[in-house]
């Protein structure tokens, strides 16, 4: 009996590495395409728009991402849900935990909606009084309100990609992902050739998203898995509420991430200036070259989190050693041209006022390898045994984070802005992610 259930467990493993290897590798396939288009629409898009109009679209874009919290973080645990209900085939689960994520993000969507609709009049003049630039107040409120509104149709249709993940598919949804993306580049320059204003490059750049999720819910609910179609008969109240508080955990989580990420954005155009925004927002876009390494990680999440249900705690210890000696250091060879060759790159894609300082580039770099480090750990800390230890370490990593780049960037400029994110990091993160690891997976160990 015992063999019988050590073969199990071997051909779980094996499928769960191929599920790891086959979305990692289409996405990489697919990342590098979009990427290499992207990388040619981003200065034709800059050219026609101008410094301060496309820093400020950046600045839009990059703080309305705090809408990813509105769902109370329901999304993500329905990945976790999947992942549990994946483990034990129960279809029942499934059904019960899709159909309540579903209607109750649809349900915080309606509210946010109407809630969007009273307050408008007091958001124009806000928002106008907030960006420090010389573009015609209309079109800056017409372009929130696009961004917006797009996010708002797209919340309860996220769980598309959150089931994809759970059933460890997601190299399906990245294929689909790749030709909405085409697809919105060509509505962007589309609109482009039409001379269309702000609002309109908007919509173009907020639409792949949107169409992924269209598309990838026609596939799944019309074809793939019919039977997982939301319907309000499996809609469930209480256990709505338990995903809910485990879900705030993770709003908490992605509140941290927004400071880590998009505040940067702020902080810069408080201090600094709206137009100081572009050149910091283009090196980031140059060091996202590392997000073709985040596509083998993600599919680790589902499968860490099924593995740990399944008590296969050989496989996930063995899988996370290997995927961190792997990806950091793939990841420390591939970007280490993006740091010599920086300033040419730039000279040659954006042109010679824009070329960043090798301060702001080797910071990057640095940056971009912590990222790899935190996305392998979040992938096995986002399952719901870690979850709660996870909130701890980002919470102090963060804040630390947030004072320091504040700092910096009032006294010594946008070029040390990143490194706030590489030394606070590197001192309350990953120091003690690795402990609290070590600690688990030997505790485990002597169980078994």
């Amino acid at each position: 009996m015992q063999n019988i259930l050590k073969r199990i467990k071997h051909l779980i493993s094996v499928k769960r590495n191929k599920s790891i290897l086959l979305a990692g590798s289409s996405s990489l396939l697919i990342r590098f395409i979009t990427i290499g288009i992207s990388f040619f629409t981003i200065p034709m898009t800059l050219n026609y728009l101008g410094n301060e109009r496309y820093g400020a679209l950046l600045m839009l874009t990059t703080s309305l991402s705090l809408m990813t919290f509105a769902d109370l973080g329901l999304g993500n645990n329905l990945v976790n849900e999947i992942s549990k209900g994946y483990a034990e085939n129960n279809v029942i689960s499934l059904k019960k935990s899709i159909s309540s994520t579903f209607y109750l993000i649809l349900g915080i969507s309606f509210i946010l909606t109407a809630v969007l609709l009273i307050i408008m009049p007091f958001l124009k003049s806000l928002i106008i009084a907030k960006i420090n630039t010389n573009i015609q107040s209309y079109e800056v409120f017409d372009t929130f309100l696009v961004i917006i509104f797009t996010i708002l149709i797209s919340m309860p249709l996220g769980i598309v990609q959150k089931i994809f993940d759970g059933f460890q598919i997601s190299y399906i949804y990245q294929i689909i992902s790749f030709f909405s993306t085409i697809t919105s580049i060509f509505i962007l320059l589309f609109f482009i050739e039409l001379k269309l204003g702000l609002p309109y490059l908007a919509l173009a750049f907020s639409s792949a998203g949107l169409l992924s999720n269209i598309i990838g819910g026609g596939y799944l609910f019309f074809y793939k898995k019919p039977y997982l179609t939301p319907k309000f008969k499996y809609f469930n109240f209480s256990q709505g509420l338990v995903s809910i508080k485990i879900g705030l955990i993770f709003v908490v989580l992605q509140l941290f991430s927004f400071m880590n990420l998009s505040v940067d954005s702020f902080i810069i155009q408080s201090f600094l200036g709206v137009a100081n925004v572009t050149t910091f927002e283009l090196v980031r876009k140059l060091f996202s070259l590392s997000f073709i390494f985040i596509f083998f990680i993600s599919p680790m999440w589902p499968a860490f989190s099924e593995a740990l249900h399944n008590g296969d705690i050989l496989w996930a210890k063995r899988t996370f050693y290997n995927s961190l000696k792997l990806l950091i250091g793939a990841g420390a060879i591939f970007l280490l041209p993006l740091v010599i060759f920086g300033k040419q790159i730039f000279n040659f894609w954006i042109g010679p006022s824009y070329i960043p300082s090798l301060i702001i580039l080797i910071g990057f770099y640095f940056y971009s390898l912590i990222g790899l480090f935190g996305g392998i750990v979040a992938s096995l800390f986002n399952s719901d045994v870690f979850l709660k230890r996870q909130l701890i370490v980002v919470s102090l990593s963060s804040i630390t984070t947030l004072i320091t780049k504040i700092i910096l960037t009032r006294y010594l400029g946008i070029d040390y802005v990143i490194w706030a994110n590489v030394i606070c990091f590197s001192i309350f993160f990953i120091f003690p992610s690795m402990i609290e690891i070590n600690r688990f997976f030997k505790l485990k160990e002597k169980v078994l």
